[in-house]
């Protein structure tokens, strides 16, 4: 079954109101076993941020609860998006992921690219197909513990021409679940624009924006098969 990643509760609990029954007993603190007309699949609070997402992604992957396996990781919830690439409302899918914030090119790696590491990791293209079939918009996912600003958005999309949105939480998935050997894609949507005053509109669509990209989680939970999905890097 798949596993939906979320980083807020506010983010989780549109995926609840949707469901048929709701599994929390015996399982870890943030993570519930959700039935829906979608199918089944694990809804886990990772907590925000690049580090509390990736442990919440390998915790899931290597310790996944009893009887559980997991065939795809999608990252769900809310972003800030570029402005001019995207809008407020719009569902935005990955077509990779990089950590805006990495910076080892003194030693000879690329911007974006931690020692030793990949640059970029792509989403699966079998989820990323469903998911624009679907009308979602794809890009770019620019990642780092920032909540971005006009001056980051500068940096990012100087370094990352085809950036369309920020998050806290994409890339680390994205490189959890590779080394897992998982599918993944995040598929979120646009809560604010990256434009100084985001925490004000994060508040005000907070909601709104988590319902939109729940929405289009289980449409694509219910549209592919995603257990024969395979994994994919670049």
């Amino acid at each position: 079954m798949p596993a939906v990643l979320v980083a807020i509760p506010e983010e989780a609990a549109v995926f609840t109101r949707f469901a048929h029954d709701v599994i929390s007993e015996g399982l870890r603190e943030g993570t519930v076993l959700i039935e829906s007309e979608s199918g089944p699949f694990l809804l886990v609070i990772t907590g925000a941020g690049m580090t509390a997402a990736a442990a919440a992604t390998a915790l899931t992957l290597h310790h996944p609860p009893a009887g559980v396996e997991i065939a795809a990781v999608i990252s769900a919830g809310t972003c800030g998006g570029m402005p001019g690439r995207v809008k407020r409302g719009d569902i935005v899918a990955a077509t990779r992921c990089v950590d805006w914030s990495a910076d080892c090119t003194s030693v000879g790696y690329e911007w974006g690219q931690i020692t030793d590491e990949h640059v970029r990791y792509l989403s699966d293209r079998h989820l990323l197909s469903a998911a624009i079939a679907d009308g979602a918009v794809a890009g770019v996912f620019a990642s780092a513990n920032v909540f971005a600003t006009p001056e980051s958005v500068a940096t990012i999309t100087a370094g990352f021409p085809d950036a369309i949105i920020a998050d806290m939480e994409s890339a680390a998935i994205a490189q959890i679940a590779y080394r897992a050997g998982v599918p993944f894609l995040s598929l979120t949507c646009v809560s604010d624009m990256c434009s100084g005053d985001g925490g004000d509109e994060f508040n005000a669509n907070v909601f709104d924006a988590s319902e939109a990209s729940a929405r289009a989680v289980l449409r694509l939970c219910a549209t592919i098969a995603l257990a024969n999905a395979p994994a994919e890097i670049a």
